[in-house]
């Protein structure tokens, strides 16, 4: 699924592979994500909605993807996008429901911190970065995951950016597990240049992802 990011190819763009569905916080349905996939002829997109471990809509969501891909005959992955829940790199799905996906993706969102998960917005710039890389790390050493979700993605969202080394720590565990680093255009579109300087070093897994919530926002790789 995933390629290396030197082996990537001018038309890897064309696969998204981190997007959202009015089945959790997107605003289009999966039918129209993939009809708008095919509209701007990506080869390949996954849909990857937020759950938890109590989340019950999976398997309706799984077998209404497997549906319409059917339908459309367009490479859809199914999958979901779930937080990092503690420092030794569990998330916040069952064991049922990541057997049921084809693409798993852990992603640091609020911080555990004393049986409660708190914004990252509460803590200072320096130790948000800090927490925020404790987690990745734990999470794509861990083994669950195949992609790492918007890495540095809080860091960037509460303070405006990530430290760049810490970027590199994060990309040479990728490539030590064999874990995706999702290259998210929401979070990391006006640091590509930094990234790909990162990436071309260190040779990861990697797949582009638009972290997208409505179909505008669907393959927004292909533009740059």
């Amino acid at each position: 699924m995933f390629k290396r990011f030197n082996d990537r190819g001018d038309d890897y763009k064309y696969n998204d592979f981190h997007n959202h569905t009015s089945w959790t916080d997107g605003d289009n349905t999966v039918e129209e994500m993939i009809q708008e996939s095919i509209s701007k002829n990506l080869n390949s997109i996954a849909l990857t909605d937020h759950i938890r471990e109590d989340s019950s809509y999976f398997k309706d969501y799984h077998k209404q993807i497997l549906a319409l891909r059917n339908k459309y005959q367009q490479n859809v992955h199914i999958g979901f996008e779930a937080k990092v829940k503690d420092y030794i790199g569990n998330i916040d799905v069952s064991i049922e429901n990541i057997k049921l996906s084809e693409i798993a993706i852990g992603s640091v969102h609020r911080f555990p911190h004393n049986g409660e998960f708190i914004s990252p917005g509460e803590f200072s710039k320096n130790k948000c970065e800090e927490i925020e890389l404790e987690l990745s790390l734990a999470a794509i050493n861990n083994g669950i995951i195949d992609m790492i979700g918007h890495p540095g993605g809080m860091s960037i969202k509460y303070f405006g950016d990530f430290n760049i080394n810490f970027f590199e720590k994060i990309i040479i565990e990728c490539n030590k597990n064999n874990i995706a680093f999702d290259l998210n255009y929401r979070a990391h579109r006006n640091i590509y240049k930094d990234l790909c300087k990162l990436l071309e070093l260190h040779n990861p897994l990697f797949g582009f992802s638009s972290d997208a919530h409505n179909i505008n926002s669907l393959g927004s790789w292909i533009y740059l």
